[in-house]
Parts: C-alpha cells; sequence; structure tokens
C-alpha cells in the first residue's frame, strides 16, 4: 500500500511538474503511456479524478479519426450575374464624389430624357422629375392667370408659381451638381447661375455649334458636346474642389 501510494505521488508531481513546464497535452500522453505499461505487468496505478480526467481526454484524442478539410471553392469560379443593357449605357466604372445630378433643359427639348438616361447608366442618381408636366405647361399657366385677369408679376407671386419654384429650388440645393442641355431658354440659365453661385460643379451640354458664341460660358465648369465628354467632365470633378 505504501508503494502504490508513493507511486500515486510520484507520477502526479511529475505530472505537474510536466505540465507546467510544456503543457498539458505531453504529460497527458506520458500517463498513458505509463498506465497501458503498469496494466502489461498487473500493476494497477491508483490516479486521483483530475489525472483521470485528463488520461481519458487524451486517449479520446487518439481515438476519434483527424477529418479532412472541405476544400473551398476559389473565388474566380463565381460567375457574376450581368445586368441588362439599355440603350445608352456608360462602360466606365463611376468614381469621385459626385452621386446626384439634377439634368437642367427645356420642357420642350427631348434631350434631357436622353441624357437623364444616360447618366442613370453611369450610376448616378438623376433629378429630372420637372420634366413630368409636359412641353405646353409654361403655356397653360400664362393662358390660365391672364384669363384671370393677372400680369405676369401678379402670377408669380401667385401659388402655383411659388410651389413650383420651391419645388426646383429644393432639388437644386439637393444635388451635388447640375447639367445644362441645350437648347435652354431663361429659366434654365438662371438656374445653373444659381448653381454655380451655390459653389457646386455645373456642365453646358451643347446640341451643336452655337451660330452665336457667348464667352459668359466660361462660368460651367466644363462645356462639352458628347455624352461621352459629359461623362468624362463630371468624373474629373471632385466634392473637394467645390464648397458643397
Amino acid at each position: 500500500m505504501d508503494t502504490m501510494k508513493a507511486s500515486q505521488e510520484m507520477m502526479e508531481a511529475w505530472a505537474a511538474r510536466q505540465s507546467a513546464r510544456t503543457g498539458l497535452a505531453p504529460w497527458r500522453e506520458a500517463a498513458v503511456e505509463v498506465i497501458e505499461a503498469a496494466k502489461q505487468i498487473g500493476v494497477e496505478v491508483p490516479l486521483n479524478a483530475t489525472v483521470k480526467a485528463a488520461i481519458m481526454r487524451e486517449q479520446i484524442a487518439r481515438e476519434v479519426p483527424k477529418q479532412p478539410e472541405t476544400p473551398v471553392a476559389p473565388v474566380s469560379n463565381v460567375v457574376p450575374v450581368q445586368p441588362a443593357t439599355p440603350l445608352l449605357k456608360s462602360d466606365k466604372p463611376k468614381t469621385r464624389g459626385i452621386k446626384s445630378v439634377y439634368v437642367i433643359g427645356a420642357l420642350k427639348c427631348e434631350r434631357v430624357i436622353e441624357a437623364a438616361d444616360y447618366l442613370r447608366s453611369c450610376g448616378y442618381e438623376v433629378f429630372d422629375d420637372w420634366y413630368s408636366p409636359g412641353p405646353e405647361t409654361d403655356q397653360y399657366w400664362q393662358e390660365y392667370e391672364q384669363e384671370r385677369g393677372r400680369s405676369f408679376i401678379e402670377a408669380l407671386d401667385g401659388y402655383h408659381a411659388w410651389h413650383v419654384f420651391n419645388f426646383d429650388r429644393t432639388h437644386l440645393h439637393r444635388c451635388d451638381a447640375v447639367v445644362l442641355v441645350l437648347p435652354c431658354g431663361k429659366s434654365g440659365h438662371l438656374e445653373f447661375g444659381y448653381v454655380k453661385g451655390l459653389g457646386k460643379p455645373g456642365f453646358i451640354f451643347l446640341d451643336k455649334e452655337p451660330e452665336r458664341w457667348d464667352v459668359m460660358y466660361r462660368f460651367a465648369d466644363k462645356v462639352v458636346g458628347t455624352f461621352g465628354d459629359l461623362e468624362d467632365a463630371l468624373s474629373d470633378i471632385t466634392m473637394f474642389d467645390h464648397a458643397l
């Protein structure tokens, strides 16, 4: 009995030293080998609960085979879904800080819709909702006010004029940049000048070589004549170039 007790105390002391020096796994492995060797010669070595639990974990680890790792398919094998291609679409990546564009133009100018659609294909959020009432809107407003006996100055102070004015001005403030699509009248040029006064980027999109040249178009950040040039101009301007 004294010999077995001494053997237990020696094993526990040795196990403690091994655990402190090299971690649990090495002494658990050695302990298992000692126990198995003792069983072969018919000697049972008494162990406390801590050592028994450690040896059991080691035996289980030996019996459980290591599972092979499941290979992961490389990302390059994933085929991206291609979006539908619109009639007019840019193939250049979207860059810089301009995210929203207000398209300024005339209600009778169909190029407004073409320019707006192209800019959307470039990835911009485009505002052209003012175009929805139709090409005769201003004429109907004038006829209506004149039938009521109002002058132009009086009509400008009416609810309709104020609502339309505030609607457009709200989005002129909201958008990051503007594009003036020609041909365009006085209202469009006034809006363009107002936005430039706010310190925002502004671009003029010509419809043709002008018959009468105007040097004040130099107020624009860029005057362009093609969709590609318009996209390049917007890409070259960053939010840090203007006090937006």
